[in-house]
């Protein structure tokens, strides 16, 4: 199915399953990394987590290929993010020979609920591998050191001053999620006929991109190019934070309860990011969408497929 067709539907099941594999491996294999970098020392280093985030990205592309098919008996065209299922919503309701616009926002519900579902499946998945190598390399003189400070609720925490000023994440947020959204999903309408592309270039080109702009952000932090992520961050504060509450009931311990009250900041800080993400990742898409619009308006490039 394509992109039009995906959207016009209020339910899909081969399209959901895509979404749903795609964000899975996404964020499963994202996290390993992550694991990995900080288990080898090289959780700063940013060519190493960059290269990390895209490797899974092309996972993220080429696995659900083969298991979307062994499910549904069917290939189909993957959205993959929030960013470019808003964004085709709003590039997709275009007409251009009556030069009408209708948004096709019919579809966005199951697409984005089932890379959100992935998402969060896929860091549940996530869990047991971190529990093990934590039990496996705990004692071992090489990484027991490094393996003891680990706590599951900074598995995605980056220590860069743009993400502890509130007005400048915001600020980082917005420049890097538009300059995502500006040209990530712009590249499939490179005609392939004309520059004697196919599909793998296509992909390769897309791969290059993500890589370049996931390098480019490390230097502040990175930055939510998918909801997934603050969303499990936030999950993570929240239990971290009602966990340590119960337990401070039970031992009643002033330590215990100065813990609880920083943690509870940790929360709101959490909370203020994952609402600003999400308000930038609904706006940042229609804001770009009606601008290629009016491009295509006055130029009759046909943005829709």
């Amino acid at each position: 199915m394509n992109t039009k067709q995906l959207l016009e539907a209020s339910w899909n099941k081969i399209g959901f399953i895509y979404e749903f594999l795609s964000v899975f491996t996404l964020i499963f294999f994202s996290l390993m990394w992550i694991l990995f970098a900080k288990l080898l020392k090289k959780q700063n280093n940013k060519i190493f987590i960059a290269s990390g985030f895209t490797l899974a990205t092309f996972l993220m592309f080429v696995l659900p290929w083969a298991y979307s098919f062994i499910f549904a008996k069917k290939q189909s065209f993957a959205l993959l993010n929030p960013l470019i299922v808003i964004i085709q919503s709003t590039l997709q309701g275009f007409d251009s020979v009556d030069k009408t616009w209708h948004p096709i926002y019919k579809g966005s519900g199951y697409l984005i609920g089932g890379q959100l579902l992935g998402g969060l499946l896929g860091f549940v998945f996530f869990v047991p591998f971190y529990w093990l190598i934590k039990r496996l390399y705990i004692d071992s003189l090489e990484y027991g050191e490094i393996v003891r400070e680990w706590k599951i609720k900074n598995i995605l925490k980056q220590d860069s001053k743009a993400n502890k000023t509130w007005w400048v994440f915001a600020i980082k947020e917005a420049i890097f999620i538009s300059l995502f959204v500006s040209t990530v999903p712009m590249v499939n309408y490179i005609s392939t006929s004309f520059y004697g592309l196919n599909n793998f270039t296509i992909m390769l080109t897309t791969l290059i991109l993500i890589w370049f702009i996931l390098f480019a952000s490390s230097f502040f932090g990175f930055f939510a190019f998918h909801i997934v992520f603050p969303l499990i961050t936030l999950i993570l504060t929240i239990s971290t934070y009602v966990f340590n509450v119960i337990q401070t009931t039970r031992v009643k311990q002033k330590d215990s309860k100065k813990e609880c009250k920083l943690e509870l900041i940790e929360v709101a800080t959490s909370l203020y990011q994952f609402m600003v993400c999400v308000f930038l990742t609904i706006i940042i898409p229609i804001i770009f969408g009606h601008v290629f619009l009016l491009i295509s308006e006055n130029t009759g490039i046909i943005l829709n497929f």
